[in-house]
């Protein structure tokens, strides 16, 4: 018997079992609705963005914030794992059918979370000073004018961890929502140590 609290076991969607029945019963052919299928879909609805280090603290990715690659993103369903993704080497992140399992509903809820725990978030100054290991700082969420540069995410436990979280609403199939953004304040290296005499 699988573990329903492991986020490798994957339920089918709410949304999807309603879509299915309401088609059941209207234009999908049954109960004697229009007949036929459904038009397919023009491509999978998509949620995307990037994760930043907010180098000067304004609160928006601009020139100068460094791009982070291999941080964990991941999707969730309310308490159900739909599936996850890396950042790539510009800080990216796509959320699309060929990652998730089931594929997004247009116009449902979703969070999609990144660990602040996790290797891929430490700064330079832990690395060079070997200052320990630190979790991420969240910046202010909606702090910027525009949200395709703003960070969104709110500090949020889930599984008893600290996660970023945004909360999402899939686009209409065909559609990408680019505009997520995970900002982490950007932690300056401290000063070496002076020597000693």
């Amino acid at each position: 018997m699988p573990d329903v609290r492991s986020p490798r076991f994957r339920r089918p969607h709410r949304a999807l079992g309603s879509a299915l029945f309401a088609c059941a019963l209207s234009a999908c052919g049954g109960g004697g609705g229009g007949g036929g299928s459904p038009p397919p879909p023009s491509g999978d609805s998509v949620l995307a963005g990037r994760v930043f280090l907010d180098a000067n603290g304004d609160k928006v990715y601009d020139v100068g914030d460094a791009l982070v690659q291999d941080v964990e993103v991941t999707l969730w369903d309310g308490d159900a794992f739909v599936g996850s993704t890396l950042t790539d080497a510009n800080g990216q992140f796509r959320l699309d059918e060929s990652v998730l399992a089931p594929a997004l509903v247009p116009g449902a809820s979703y969070e999609v979370r990144v660990l602040v725990e996790q290797p891929s978030l430490l700064t330079g100054a832990d690395l060079i000073y070997g200052m320990g290991w630190m979790p991420g700082v969240l910046d202010t969420p909606n702090a910027g004018v525009d949200d395709a540069v703003d960070s969104d995410a709110v500090e949020a436990m889930r599984n008893g961890q600290t996660h970023g979280v945004i909360t999402a609403t899939a686009p209409a199939a065909g559609q990408t929502d680019a505009t997520l953004g995970f900002g982490f304040q950007g932690v300056a290296p401290p000063p070496p140590p002076k020597p000693t005499r």
